[in-house]
């Protein structure tokens, strides 16, 4: 599923370190995106279950559509693992996938995102603005980065004919894009996500 027309930066390593993890249980619960023509997206953030990491989420990403195109499902989930974190003056959500499932009509698939035979499951990053009832979700931009990186010949991704990931580690990409990612103008604020808190 495409989360946009510019899509999340994904990178092979974490975008948080546990020092930064933070937990807020203000997350918890469902959130919903405006509805437009029977189409909408969801959040339903969950604590997540493993002791060993308690500060973690469990996120399931859905999307439904009343009139997909042609072959496209009408439901749509990912399982994510999420963990909020803080840089510099903001607050970001590091998604990680774990299970992915969608419904047509007549048929219904699911897979563990190890199970990807088209490669391997990375991490993508958002900001995080919180605001009662309101949440807003704004991704490191694939496009932005890309150019960002190649200006300042950073050495922090892969960069195919078909393909665009980060390779960096951890603390260079806190350091080289978090940190700086609005004053550099990295973020897709004007597509990101806004959600209310569904009651």
């Amino acid at each position: 599923m495409a989360l946009a027309g510019c899509e999340p930066v994904q990178s092979l390593c974490p975008f948080f370190d546990p020092k930064d993890v933070v937990y807020d249980s203000e997350l918890l619960g469902m959130w919903v995106s405006k509805t437009e023509d029977g189409f909408y997206v969801k959040l339903y953030f969950q604590k997540a279950q493993d002791e060993a990491d308690a500060d973690a989420y469990k996120v399931d990403f859905m999307v439904h559509n009343d009139k997909p195109d042609e072959d496209k499902p009408k439901d749509g989930t990912i399982t994510f693992s999420v963990h909020l974190f803080q840089a510099g003056d903001s607050r970001f959500a590091d998604f990680y996938p774990l299970k992915y499932s969608a419904k047509w009509d007549s048929r219904a698939v699911e897979f563990e995102a190890t199970d990807n035979l088209f490669g391997m499951p990375t991490h993508t990053v958002y900001q995080v603005k919180l605001d009662k009832d309101h949440l807003q979700l704004a991704w490191l931009d694939d496009n932005y980065v890309k150019k960002f990186i190649t200006e300042n010949n950073l050495p922090l991704a892969a960069d195919g004919a078909d393909h665009f990931v980060l390779s960096g580690k951890t603390d260079e990409l806190k350091a080289s894009l978090l940190v700086r990612a609005e004053k550099e103008d990295l973020l897709s604020h004007d597509d990101g996500f806004e959600f209310v808190r569904e009651k």
